[in-house]
């Protein structure tokens, strides 16, 4: 069931890069899931949604229909801005190490 409702989230962040999080409801998944041919029944999506959280792919948010993604399981930014952030704060950090010695 989460598997189906996986894919449909992935199609879904596509089209919102460099966002953490979606507006996420039973009607837009239904939607999203129909383009696919494979529309998802309201009791699927809620089954499927409690699923996801468990696994801690999303995770909801204090705003009703809000869910954050888990950047570890769908990164959905940018990689060479991510990267390039990660290797500034290393220097950053090696800069800092190095003036407390």
């Amino acid at each position: 069931t989460a598997f189906k409702l996986f894919f449909v989230l992935i199609g879904l962040i596509q089209k919102e890069i460099g966002k953490d999080r979606l507006y996420i409801n039973h009607p837009i998944i239904h939607d999203a899931s129909a383009e696919y041919g494979k529309p998802i029944s309201r009791s699927v999506y809620y089954r499927a949604m409690d699923e996801l959280q468990n696994k801690r792919i999303i995770a909801k948010s204090s705003n009703k229909f809000i869910y954050y993604i888990n950047p570890n399981i769908l990164f959905n930014g940018d990689r060479a801005r991510f990267i390039k952030e990660i290797k500034i704060r290393h220097e950053q950090t090696d800069v800092n190490d190095n003036n407390n010695t």
